[in-house]
């Protein structure tokens, strides 16, 4: 039964101009001070095949925020974990 681990990692920016928003997050700033840095997020998942038809994964995420978003009014970081139970009537290859 195989084991799959992966890790990530993913530097973000905001798009085009200092200025421009961080809509998904609901952030701007108009005056365009607070620079143009989102933070880091660092990605772990694991999947491990119980069963020939049977798929267990877990996953956490962490986001360490950046200049834009701590200056925006959004200066905790975040965590994120999930468990996942898939099944397949008919096995994986």
């Amino acid at each position: 039964m195989p084991l799959s681990p992966r890790a990530s990692r993913s530097l973000s920016r905001a798009p085009g101009s200092p200025r421009a928003p961080w809509s998904r997050a609901n952030l701007s700033d108009p005056s365009g001070q607070a620079g143009n840095w989102l933070g880091t997020e660092y990605d772990f998942r694991i999947r491990y095949r119980v069963w020939e038809r049977i798929l267990l994964e877990c996953s956490y995420a962490r986001f360490n925020t950046g200049t834009f978003t701590k200056q925006t009014g959004k200066p905790l970081d975040s965590n994120f974990f999930y468990f996942q139970l898939t099944t397949s009537p008919f096995g994986w290859r």
